[in-house]
């Protein structure tokens, strides 16, 4: 079971305003997506789960693309803060055997916390995608960057 989580690009976020990826934004989460499809040649996204978020959303359509992945985004508007995280491990899990969750800061450093069985998780940047293997800490691409460990305390 691989589990990928990504936070969405740069937007024009205006406070008390949805927001949405600005171009940089766009560029952000293609680049960081067709870096992981390269270097995770068996990548074979099964589900790709989304917070009710216009960015979110936007982030994974491109990353779906990049990635190869042609099923349907599905819209969790359990993917946001107020939700335990512990909550949406069932169902997460039940998606398939690679699923790709997008959302925002800072539920989704304490989503990848709970389906780690960890007390904390790194906090994304902007654009960053991390995968577990099994649960287990296993690599994050950020924009311009190879893969590199992921280590949690």
């Amino acid at each position: 079971m691989r589990t990928l989580f990504m936070r969405p690009g740069q937007t024009d976020e205006i406070r008390g305003t949805r927001s949405f990826l600005t171009l940089h934004g766009r560029a952000q989460v293609r680049g960081v997506a067709r870096r992981a499809k390269l270097e995770l040649a068996d990548l074979d996204i099964a589900a790709v789960l989304v917070a009710d978020d216009p960015a979110a959303i936007q982030t994974a359509e491109l990353a779906s693309g990049v990635l190869d992945y042609i099923g349907l985004v599905r819209v969790m508007p359990e993917l946001a803060a107020g939700t335990p995280a512990p909550t949406l491990l069932k169902p997460i899990m039940a998606a398939g055997d690679t699923v790709l969750v997008v959302a925002g800061e800072p539920f989704l450093s304490t989503l990848a916390a709970a389906i780690a069985g960890r007390p904390s998780f790194p906090t994304f940047a902007l654009a960053e995608l991390a995968m577990l293997e099994d649960r287990r800490p296993y690599g994050s691409f950020r924009e311009g960057e190879s893969m590199r460990p992921l280590f949690l305390a």
